[in-house]
Order: structure tokens, then C-alpha cells, then sequence
């Protein structure tokens, strides 16, 4: 007699937090804000459908994500809490073609041995072929906890640089011939 009123009490409460927690999500594209599906005969067949929808839907932003991520023009490399490497595009991939980041290194580690030269000051990094990147930092909040990590743009400004120090070279030039 226990036993079956156990189980149908654990359905209820699980059946209870997967619609608070199904509450709390946005609404799906082209869903109103509270619509109710009713592809099932029960309440817990209802509540099953809609979970699968859920997850198709966070599973296909996951897979847009990744894309946006691998289109960008420029090298992405998105740290955790820890500010190990958790994700990172192709182009950070090709422009660093000796880390290995499928091992999560941590972030200060990865210029350590690899001949990068870091200017925190001016928010740049240079690298052994002589390319200067700007590094961009924005934080990440995905929970209410506050920061989750970091996601870090490099911008590739070897041409500005060099610009500048011919202007440089030409004002000096002119200067001590005047």
C-alpha cells in the first residue's frame, strides 16, 4: 500500500518542479507567454511534451550559438569561472595553431609558452610572428551569482600599428631636419 502511494506522490513532485521550472523559461519562438500545450491526454503526457520541446529548443540555441561563435571574423575564446578555455572559434584555433585547448589550460597559461607578449596596459597582446591583436574582455552572468566567465575578442590591428610608427618615423624625421 506504501509503495504506490510513494511513486504517486514522487510524480507529483517531480511533476509539480518541472512545471515551476518550465514557468521560469522564456516563452518558445512563437508561443504566447503562457500557452499551455495539450498534445497528451493527462496532465504528466502534457507536461512530457512540453519538456521535449524544451529541450529541442535549448538544444537548437545551443547549435545557433556555436555557429555564431564559428562565424565570427575574429578569434573568440570564452573562459569559465576559472578562466580555463571553455569554448573557442576556428580562427582562435588558426591563429594559435600550438594550443591545445581541448586540455581547458588556463588562460595565463596559454601566452606563458607560447612567445606572446602581453600589454595590459594598452589591452593588447603580441604574438612571435609580429601581429598585434586588441584584446576586448566582457564578463559573463548566466546565473544569479554574478560573473560565470569571460568571453575574450581578439582584434587583429598589426596594420594600425605599423601605421602608426611610420607616422611616428616621418614626424621624427621631419622634426630633426626642421
Amino acid at each position: 500500500i506504501s509503495y504506490p502511494f510513494w511513486s504517486w506522490r514522487r510524480l507529483v513532485s517531480v511533476s509539480s518542479f518541472l512545471e515551476a521550472e518550465a514557468k521560469l523559461l522564456p516563452p518558445l519562438a512563437g508561443e504566447a507567454p503562457q500557452e499551455t500545450r495539450t498534445d497528451g491526454f493527462d496532465v504528466i503526457a502534457r507536461q512530457v511534451d512540453r519538456m521535449k520541446s524544451l529541450v529541442r529548443h535549448v538544444n537548437s540555441n545551443f547549435v545557433f550559438l556555436r555557429q555564431i561563435i564559428d562565424a565570427a571574423p575574429d578569434p573568440i575564446i570564452v573562459l569559465d569561472r576559472e578562466e580555463r578555455v571553455d569554448n573557442w572559434n576556428e580562427r582562435a584555433m588558426t591563429l594559435f595553431p600550438d594550443w591545445d585547448l581541448s586540455q581547458q589550460p588556463h588562460f595565463s597559461e596559454l601566452f606563458l609558452n607560447h612567445n606572446v607578449l602581453v600589454n595590459q596596459q594598452a589591452g593588447e597582446i603580441e604574438t612571435a610572428d609580429g601581429r598585434t591583436f586588441l584584446l576586448a574582455r566582457g564578463p559573463l552572468a548566466v546565473d544569479s551569482e554574478g560573473d560565470s566567465g569571460e568571453v575574450l575578442v581578439l582584434r587583429e590591428i598589426s596594420e594600425q600599428r605599423r601605421q602608426e610608427v611610420e607616422r611616428q618615423q616621418m614626424l621624427e624625421f621631419l622634426s630633426h631636419d626642421m
